[in-house]
């Protein structure tokens, strides 16, 4: 394997370029996390690793979105991320969605949805991901993200992780501008309704979900 290839991820032009067969391509010191991917060593088991795998296919107008993008940010979600659980890429403007074996491409006519980048990953911005939770689809095949947890999600994202000094993702009007912006979409009531709920200072999704469920069985509630 040529040095500028070792420890990398690389694509199938590249390995052309320096001069690998098909033949060497089928080693089995090579893994292949995606179509036309390669890297020496195993498929990665870690999120972050993962996508950064993708990233030789992404095209400048793509971003990791939706359940990705919620917890490479770090936002609660009602299941734990495994290694068999496809990346979320949405294309922006008129980019075509990736259409690739363990990715979920989605599009939107948006050129404007705002990003960040964390490390070298693209990555669509926390209020902008709190709607797309909403849509069905986002946690798997037509699911989405219940009332309950895009209360619990909102709540984390406007109190920051439970730690020393608290880091809050977004602001209210920040969720409230994404809201608006998402207000033509599925999942838009869900979001409204869960606008209504929202709560800062908040320690743990339980604590939101409890909420809500003692809030739904008062008779008389202050």
């Amino acid at each position: 394997m040529p040095e500028h290839l070792r420890d990398a991820v690389f694509t199938t032009g590249e390995a052309r370029a320096a001069g690998i067969g098909r033949g060497r391509l089928r080693g089995g010191d090579l893994a292949h996390p995606f179509r036309g991917i390669h890297r020496e060593g195993a498929v990665p088991g870690e999120l972050t690793a993962l996508c950064e795998a993708l990233l030789p296919a992404l095209g400048p107008s793509q971003w990791f979105s939706h359940l990705t993008a919620a917890r490479l940010w770090g936002m609660p979600t009602p299941f734990r991320w495994s290694v068999d659980e496809p990346l979320h890429v949405l294309a922006l403007g008129d980019t075509p969605p990736m259409r690739r074996r363990g990715v979920v491409g989605w599009e939107t006519e948006s050129a404007d949805i705002p990003g960040r980048f964390l490390g070298p990953l693209p990555v669509i911005d926390p209020a902008a991901v709190w709607c797309e939770l909403s849509v069905p689809g986002a946690l798997g095949p037509r699911r989405a993200m219940t009332q309950e947890w895009l209360v619990a999600v909102g709540d984390f994202l406007l109190s920051g992780a439970r730690a020393r000094v608290r880091r809050p993702l977004c602001t209210r009007g920040s969720l409230v501008e994404a809201a608006v912006r998402h207000r033509n979409k599925r999942g838009n009531k869900a979001l409204s309704w869960a606008l209504e709920r929202l709560r800062t200072g908040v320690d743990s999704p339980k604590e939101s979900i409890f909420r809500r469920r003692s809030a739904s069985t008062c008779v008389i509630c202050p």
